[in-house]
């Protein structure tokens, strides 16, 4: 339920406490995946070659990344306006389901995901410029102490949620819900 300011207030039922938490850290998911576009991806694309890294190496070490963060981000928004919606016109397994396709992407990152932490350690090995640049952008207030391979692994472990919220959801969701069938 939305306030004046368009602020959401949570009304403590159950189905609410489920949506919140998947709003909640939805946001949080965003912002990481922000933090590592803006902040490692496209400096790397501008910067690579004076850190000793090549494109193909920039390219491995983010693989699709730039799709998902697209996609998480059509996502949060979808899940924003549901949120200011009255409970009983909440339609989170649709947004779920229309954003189905697009988790298919996942799949090619969740694969390379191995290759692609294997190649970060390699390329920090024979780089030194590279690893002082990474541990500069570990350091920034916005990163948490979080290294990159933190924010690597977070698509593979986010994309591991969606099911298990969607089933908690369903759970607590009156069956007379409109989206109780979605």
């Amino acid at each position: 339920i939305p306030t004046e300011e368009g602020e959401v207030v949570w009304d403590g039922s159950e189905e609410a406490k489920v949506f919140k938490e998947l709003l909640t850290t939805e946001r949080d998911y965003v912002k990481d995946l922000t933090i590592v576009v803006k902040l490692y991806m496209k400096p790397l694309q501008e910067l690579g070659t004076s850190l000793g890294l090549t494109q193909a190496d920039v390219g491995d070490l983010f693989p699709n990344l730039l799709t998902l963060y697209d996609v998480n981000v059509s996502l949060l928004a979808s899940l924003e306006r549901t949120a200011r919606l009255p409970k009983d016109q909440w339609d989170i397994g649709k947004t779920l389901l229309d954003t189905a396709d697009y988790f298919r992407l996942y799949t090619n990152y969740c694969t390379n995901q191995s290759r692609t932490l294997r190649q970060l350690e390699q390329l920090k090995k024979k780089n030194p410029a590279f690893v002082s640049y990474l541990e500069d952008i570990k350091n920034m207030q916005e990163c948490r102490k979080l290294d990159i391979a933190d924010f690597l692994i977070k698509p593979l472990q986010r994309v591991c949620k969606y099911p298990l919220f969607l089933q908690s959801f369903l759970a607590r969701l009156p069956p007379t819900h409109a989206d109780y069938t979605n």
